[in-house]
């Protein structure tokens, strides 16, 4: 599915349900998570928390997706910070999704059971393709 199909898809749901497109969006990157964890299971058994798995998005499984899917059009994540409590990531698309990468992330929090928070700040200058993710543990 085109991005353009999946932003008319969730405007048509928002305008009928009443909750914002970015959370709708939000929604399906959790749901989407599930499924990785279901269908990619070696994705996460390589990582032995939930920031390392984080860092090893564009180094790792970014590597995994195009040997399966030689011609999609990743996302780009580059870690700015890392404490224990605390990872900042810049996330980077074309396509504008980070309101379901972030979806992802909680996803991803679920599956190596801890609480996290997500708060997201568009990057001046990037024209909404650039987003960095402060990700907190809670």
């Amino acid at each position: 599915m085109a991005t353009e199909e999946m932003q008319l898809l969730c405007a048509a749901l928002a305008a009928h349900t009443g909750e914002p497109v970015a959370e709708l969006v939000r929604e399906f990157g959790l749901h989407l998570s599930d499924s990785f964890v279901r269908d990619h299971p070696a994705f996460y058994a390589r990582a032995n928390n939930f920031f390392d798995f984080l860092e090893s998005i564009e180094a790792h499984i970014h590597v995994e997706v195009l040997k399966l899917y030689p011609d999609a059009e990743l996302p780009s994540f580059t870690v700015q910070e890392r404490t224990t409590t605390r990872l900042v990531m810049d996330y980077r698309s074309p396509r504008r999704m980070s309101d379901m990468a972030a979806g992802l992330i909680l996803g991803s929090a679920r599956k190596f059971e801890v609480q996290a928070r997500v708060d997201t700040v568009a990057v001046a200058g990037s024209g909404g393709e650039a987003t960095r993710f402060v990700i907190e543990l809670v």
